[in-house]
């Protein structure tokens, strides 16, 4: 009885907390030639300064699954409540079934980021910056930051589709040649060109990035019962980055290759970003 008087007088002691949802924003494009879709969540307060992490959703999804599919709102106000994150802005742009490659990365990178600080006075320094993404959003949240690795303190990846099958120079079989025409949709070439594919490639950008660059915290999870060889993978590119001195973590979330999964591995994501922010 006394252990349940503790526990209640914690959660009332906690502060109510109730950020606020804004759907279907635009930021202007020069590089997409068309402005760029995205939500965002921002915290209760009119604080500003906030660290900003981008949060990137999957194929064939749109921003809106982060809200509704995975509870992303009630997820941030949780856990600020809680103090286990600061207030912080998460904005989730619609990349489409782009892979967050050529164009849509430099929208993300550069173009959305200049929006976001702009109009919500998000933190402009790298080290209040962070990028996170689930599946086709893991590969392009880890590639982005790789890419940009002056830009993004951090990244993580929530079951990460990364495609290492497609790293070697090995010919594409005809099953392969439709398979990959099928999920990337042009995004790396009609027909596919491996040399575009490895310019996104989180492992590719891992090994190519100079010693003088700064290294993003990466963050690497997947499901339990995630299907192919999507945990096989994650674990691949985390002892790939250990060995080249990138501060990781990995670990699992249980479920398989869905919404529900994700909505439980966010909470460790924001966390590890969270800890990963300059003070």
């Amino acid at each position: 009885m006394r252990a349940i008087v503790a526990l209640l007088a914690v959660l009332i002691a906690l502060p109510a907390w109730a950020g606020e949802v804004l759907r279907d924003q635009a930021a202007p494009s020069a590089v997409l030639g068309r402005p760029l879709v995205y939500s965002i969540y921002r915290p209760d307060g009119a604080a500003r300064n906030l660290p900003v992490v981008y949060l990137l959703h999957g194929r064939n999804s749109k921003p809106a699954d982060w809200l509704d599919m995975a509870l992303a709102a009630q997820t941030a106000d949780r856990l600020i409540a809680e103090r286990r994150i600061p207030p912080c802005l998460i904005v989730m742009p619609d990349g489409g079934n782009s892979w967050y490659a050529g164009a849509m990365s430099t929208a993300i990178a550069n173009e959305l980021p200049a929006e976001i600080e702009r109009r919500f006075a998000g933190n402009p320094v790298r080290g209040q910056r962070a990028i996170a993404g689930n599946s086709m959003g893991g590969f392009g949240a880890l590639g982005i930051a790789l890419a940009y690795p002056d830009r993004f303190v951090a990244a993580a990846s929530m079951s990460g589709a990364f495609w290492t099958v497609l790293e070697n120079d090995a010919p594409l079989d005809d099953a392969m040649q439709a398979r990959v025409a099928r999920v990337f949709e042009g995004a790396f070439g009609t027909p596919f060109a491996r040399a575009n594919f490895l310019k996104h490639s989180a492992h590719a950008l891992a090994i190519a990035l100079p010693a003088a660059m700064p290294k993003p915290a990466i963050y690497l999870t997947a499901g339990t019962e995630d299907f192919g060889t999507i945990r096989a993978q994650s674990d691949d590119l985390a002892r790939l980055l250990k060995d080249r001195g990138f501060d990781v973590e990995s670990d699992t979330a249980p479920g398989g290759h869905e919404w529900g999964t994700w909505e439980r591995a966010l909470p460790h994501a924001l966390e590890f970003i969270a800890r990963r922010w300059a003070r």
